[in-house]
Order: C-alpha cells, then structure tokens, then sequence
C-alpha cells in the first residue's frame, strides 16, 4: 500500500533478523530495498541472554539471504558496558569482511528497558575501535542520525543522541510491527494506523499521518517539520520523509 501511494518513497526495515531468512524474497518482490538488521554481539551465549532464546543462527542466515537478494544493509549494534563491549572490534571486522557498514548505538534509556542495562558512550566506543584501527571522523551524514567515521580504509557510523543534537534534520517515522507510527523513539505520542491500512482507507491514514507529524518534537525547534509546513496542503510531491519498519 506504501509503495502504491508514492513509488519513490524511501521505505526501510529495521529487524532484529530472526524470520528474515524466511521473509526477505517476500519483502524484496514487494518493493524493499534497505534493511537494518541488529547485531549487538557474534556470541551465541550473549545473543541467548539478551533475546532469550537461541538466536544468532537465524540472524546470521538472515543476514546472508539479505545479501543474496541484493538488499542494501545496515548493521545495528548497541554497544553496552559489561556485555559487548570487548566484541566492537570483531563486529567491526565483521561488518568490514561483507562489505556492510555497521553503526554503533549510544543505549536509549527509557521507560521500556531493563534499569540494569548501561551503554558505552561515542568517546568509549572511539577508545575502544582506536586499539586496532585508527579513527578518522568524516563529514556528518545527510538525513541520517549517524556520525560517519573512517577506521582503516572502512567507513563505519555511531548514532550518539546523548552528545549530538540531530533532531532539527530528523525526517523519521517509524511503523511498528503492531501498527504504531511513532514519531520519536524519545517520546510516547504514537498512534495506530493498522486499521486504517488493513482497510486500505487512504484519507483515514492521512489523517493518522498529519497528527503523528504534529508530535515530533522538532517540529517546535525549527526542524523540517516546521509548523507552516504543517499547515500546508499534504500532496504527494510534498511527502519527503523517511519511513522505518520494525
């Protein structure tokens, strides 16, 4: 319905990569082209503790039907203190080896986490990559929240929303697997636009659309939803955004 409405919309997948081996041919005909699959450790005993279950052989397959597809991917790994931090390296080394960029995730504290849970800031994970390789930062990536970085020949990202103010170029919206369109991960102003979709009521979505884009926080700091373009008549040549499944 997505890609019906406006071909040219920039439609990603953000997946923790369990079902992606038996789901990827079936997202590729239906007109994805970027996955952004989590990979917060290459141990099978850690992936155990963290998804409780037994998940890295399903993930890593996933991974390679992505690549077999021709899929444009993105690793994602959060870096956390005490459990991955002496892996950055080899998940480095392995995003390297495929030819894949990796970013490294600041941990979002929030309501919906374990307390226990801390994170490595952008400085640590710095540290900690500089032991192998050195580190060369390049220019801020355009529409994206991640600080791109050259270790070695090899360009890998950090998303640090602790340190960087990158709300103001923020063009996301994310679609949950339960419907939600969520218009900050910061924030809880989420509204479910399932039933509107399952009934393919276009005016309907719109409406659901219009008022997710009035709850992102950077509409109120000057950012690209600023409120005269909020006002304006929706069109299609208008919707510039960026929609981020999960």
């Amino acid at each position: 319905m997505i890609k019906a409405y406006k071909a040219d919309i920039d439609l990603g997948l953000t997946s923790n990569g369990f079902l992606l081996k038996d789901f990827a041919e079936a997202l590729w005909d239906a007109g994805l082209e970027r996955i952004n699959i989590s990979l917060d450790t290459l141990d099978a005993k850690k992936a155990k503790i963290l998804a409780q279950k037994d998940v890295l052989p399903s993930v890593l397959a996933g991974i390679e039907e992505a690549e077999r597809l021709g899929f444009k991917i993105k690793l994602n790994t959060v870096a956390l203190k005490g459990l991955n931090e002496d892996e950055l390296v080899a998940l480095l080394d392995f995003a390297r080896r495929k030819n894949i960029q990796i970013r490294f995730i600041e941990f979002m504290e929030n309501t919906r986490v374990h307390r226990a849970l801390r994170g490595l800031k952008r400085d640590e994970i710095l540290q900690i990559l500089a032991q192998k390789y050195p580190i060369t930062p390049i220019q801020k990536a355009t529409k994206s929240p991640a600080s791109l970085y050259d270790a070695g020949g090899y360009e890998f990202g950090i998303i640090d929303p602790h340190s960087d103010a990158f709300c103001t170029t923020c063009n996301r919206l994310r679609l949950s697997a339960e419907g939600l369109l969520i218009p900050c991960l910061y924030h809880d102003e989420a509204l479910s636009i399932k039933g509107a979709m399952q009934k393919r009521n276009l005016s309907k979505a719109l409406e659901i659309l219009m008022r997710v884009l009035q709850n992102k926080p950077e509409k109120t700091r000057g950012g690209r939803w600023a409120t005269k373009f909020l006002a304006a008549p929706f069109t299609r040549r208008e919707a510039k955004f960026s929609l981020r499944i999960f």
